[in-house]
């Protein structure tokens, strides 16, 4: 992930079923092939037939219209439950983009730069100091060469890491201090950052972490709201997508599908069902993961990045700002995790 953050775009691996509703144009009249976009419905049955997975569903668009749209499999296995074109998943990851392009629109505004340190907005991280040695209350730190700036959170590249992801001592850190999904909220969550050194001086070291929650923090500082009714009322109204949000109200939860997970034997475990995370209405509505989404639906913000920032006449972002944030960030002598 070299630009500020990753997503995919064009096609989209999901677990949404083709709906007789839903307009597909022909393959050939946005330059792509009916002949092989049907080797890709093949080769999701036989992922499906051969247990490797428990549904499975490509979207791919070009042009703005949808090219291919198919799904094989069950949204829950136990129930018997295809998939179908009202079926919600877990996006996990597919969060982030979501959350930088909120941190972009307020960089457009002009609440902040992206060179601004974010001990700026948020006093807690104004101080943070780079891990040198020790454990416990052994720990040896010192001060970093600069301060962790907006860009670095949207890079990866603020000297954070992840509980349970990175590897070391300081990770673990992050783990005593509840620097994860435990947090009540994101004001918790960065109370908890600020209390854990850094693995490298910011701007010089990839690391994928959680830093889109530090964001999240941001967001509610210079919008003096919350996080979430900032999405709704700027992201998911204009763009129409009904069917994302943190969680999945009961009138919508026979539509939750089930996650799988494959075991040492090649069998699938179910591992998340709807009274987890996503049946409940949580007080830290995460930047880097926790969302719920459509095929459909996450097309239609994919669409908009690809169109420069708009959307059926709906403007998100300038056109500029999509290329700034689509451009190459990392300099060649940044290591890598």
């Amino acid at each position: 992930m070299k630009s500020l953050f990753g997503f995919i775009v064009g096609v989209l691996f999901s677990s949404v079923a083709w709906a007789a509703d839903i307009p597909v144009t022909e393959a050939e009249s946005v330059g792509l092939s009916s002949e092989r976009l049907t080797r890709l419905g093949s080769y999701m049955n036989r992922q499906v037939d051969g247990g490797e997975l428990a549904g499975m569903q490509v979207l791919v668009a070009r042009q703005g219209k949808i090219a291919f749209f198919e799904s094989v499999g069950m949204a829950d296995v136990t129930a018997k439950k295809p998939i179908d074109d009202q079926t919600i998943f877990a996006i996990n990851s597919m969060t982030k983009p979501i959350t930088s392009v909120v941190t972009m629109m307020l960089y457009e505004q002009g609440h902040f730069l992206l060179t601004d340190p974010i001990g700026k907005y948020l006093l807690e991280l104004e101080d943070m100091q780079v891990y040198v040695s020790g454990k416990g209350d052994e720990v040896v730190t010192r001060l970093p060469s600069r301060a962790v700036t907006i860009q670095d959170l949207l890079r990866n590249t603020a000297g954070m890491t992840y509980f349970g992801i990175g590897q070391g001592l300081v990770a673990d850190m992050y783990g005593e201090m509840g620097v994860d999904w435990r947090a009540g909220s994101a004001a918790q969550y960065v109370d908890g950052l600020a209390k854990v050194p850094l693995i490298a001086d910011p701007g010089t070291h990839w690391e994928y972490s959680g830093t889109t929650n530090v964001l999240v923090r941001l967001i509610e500082v210079v919008t003096d709201g919350s996080f979430e009714d900032y999405l709704y009322q700027n992201i998911f109204v204009p763009l129409d997508m009904n069917n994302t949000a943190h969680y999945v109200p009961l009138e919508k939860a026979s539509n939750l599908s089930a996650t799988y997970e494959k075991q040492a034997d090649g069998s699938l475990k179910q591992v998340q069902q709807l009274e987890g995370a996503y049946g409940e209405d949580h007080a830290f509505k995460m930047g880097d993961s926790g969302m719920t989404s459509t095929a459909l639906d996450y097309f239609r913000f994919a669409q908009m990045l690809l169109n420069g920032g708009t959307l059926d006449g709906n403007r998100i972002l300038g056109p500029r700002t999509v290329v700034l944030m689509t451009k190459d960030h990392l300099t060649p002598d940044m290591t890598r995790q």
